[in-house]
């Protein structure tokens, strides 16, 4: 209808029609869009610039353009940016074939094929490269993928941008994902890295990463500052917390430390430091700190702080909470000047003391079978936060017993018949 009625007027009244809309426009504007038409690429043609052929060209558009594809500056030539070889596009592979498409639709007469090509079947997965810095690549569960094993797309492990032919996540694409604005690519990250570092100490991966420590290659790749920005997004506290328990806290290693507090003298526990110390944190950053010293990149990053908020006004669930409570017995199990500054924390052992060693508690709430809500009932891991404490050093144990209901609290729990925790 607007070709037909453009057909139909004269030079003059085009020319006032122009002159109308030009009135009625403001000048910022127009000179707006005159300033983006004179900025805009000689080669091109614009759209102006052929409506104003039409009514009467000037002499300043009257030099001689080359000749150039339409869909030729949407994108970069080969000289610009080397491209890998491309497959031929197979039309039986993509969901309605081109040469129909042109038929039904305007202006699909131009195939183009770096946007189809997403739509077809993926290339064959590549030899790994030995210079790959990527460490392994990892399924929902945390196990690795092994480069050699097919596993078909619709189980998700090809959903990234890297190297999409390749199944599973890598740790720099995990990464990616707990730095996404996306919460469920949030969750995603911090889940998959609780199953990874729970198999890592575990020594699942003993011998499968090229000699390489998953824990030092993450810490080495900046997980601990994202870990502690999640733990400030309320969306994923939870998943942060476990997340955190599984960076620092080793079940193997605690399962040893159990078994040694029977033997003598076991009560005297070492302090659980590296083996290389760590001299001048004050000029170290964050990164690097917690490369060489986990906890006290923590403690330098006001966790404990942060925790004692958490468990006091965000009230997380049970799971959350007990991982909380480990958290700080392996940060109490580092060294005396850690284990004090817990103790010490304002409200912080109150809290403890308070909700999750209490002398007097009802049936928890149970889902699934496991405990939904950990607040007013007794928690093992707040006992393990006070046994840490209390194994830092002499002094630590006498002021647990002078300032908190511990004596009252264990005599209740010592009453208690072992099958009725079943």
């Amino acid at each position: 209808e607007n070709l037909e009625r453009l057909q139909n007027m004269s030079h003059a009244e085009k020319v006032q029609a122009r002159d109308q809309l030009l009135a009625r426009l403001d000048p910022t504007v127009v000179s707006f869009l005159r300033s983006r038409r004179d900025a805009a690429t000689k080669p091109g043609c614009s759209l102006e610039d052929g409506a104003r052929t039409k009514v009467g060209p000037r002499p300043e558009d009257a030099a001689p353009v080359s000749p150039k594809k339409p869909h030729d500056s949407l994108g970069s030539t080969s000289e610009e940016k080397p491209t890998e070889k491309r497959l031929p596009l197979d039309e039986s592979e993509l969901p309605i074939r081109p040469s129909e498409a042109a038929q039904r639709w305007l202006h699909m007469d131009q195939v183009e094929e770096e946007k189809l090509e997403w739509m077809t079947m993926l290339p064959p997965a590549k030899e790994p490269d030995s210079k790959d810095p990527v460490v392994g690549r990892f399924d929902f569960e945390g196990n690795l993928v092994s480069p050699s094993t097919e596993i078909p797309t619709h189980h998700g492990l090809h959903h990234h941008g890297d190297s999409p032919q390749a199944a599973g996540y890598s740790t720099a694409e995990i990464l990616q994902f707990l730095r996404s604005s996306v919460r469920s690519q949030r969750l995603l990250a911090l889940q998959l890295l609780e199953r990874m570092l729970t198999k890592h100490w575990e020594g699942r991966y003993a011998g499968l990463l090229a000699e390489t420590d998953l824990a030092d290659h993450l810490l080495g790749s900046g997980l601990a500052p994202l870990l502690r920005s999640a733990l400030d997004d309320r969306s994923t506290l939870d998943a942060a917390l476990v997340a955190l328990r599984a960076l620092v806290v080793s079940r193997p290693q605690e399962e040893v430390l159990k078994r040694a507090f029977l033997w003598c003298l076991g009560h005297r526990s070492p302090f659980l430091q590296p083996v290389k110390r760590v001299e001048g944190t004050n000029e170290l950053t964050d990164l690097e700190l917690s490369q060489a010293d986990i906890v006290k990149a923590l403690l330098r990053m006001d966790l404990l702080t942060r925790l004692s908020y958490v468990l006091r006004k965000c009230c997380p669930g049970a799971n959350a909470v007990a991982s909380t409570l480990l958290i700080l017995a392996r940060m109490a199990r580092h060294s005396l000047q850690s284990a004090t500054k817990i103790l010490d924390h304002p409200g912080l052992m109150e809290l403890v003391f308070e909700q999750f060693l209490p002398q007097h508690w009802g049936s928890p709430a149970v889902v699934s079978g496991k405990m939904a809500q950990a607040y007013g009932s007794p928690m093992w891991s707040a006992l393990e936060l006070v046994r840490s404490l209390a194994a830092a050093g002499r002094s630590l144990a006498d002021t647990l017993l002078q300032r908190y209901p511990l004596e009252e609290s264990l005599s209740a729990y010592l009453a208690l018949d072992p099958s009725a925790s079943r």
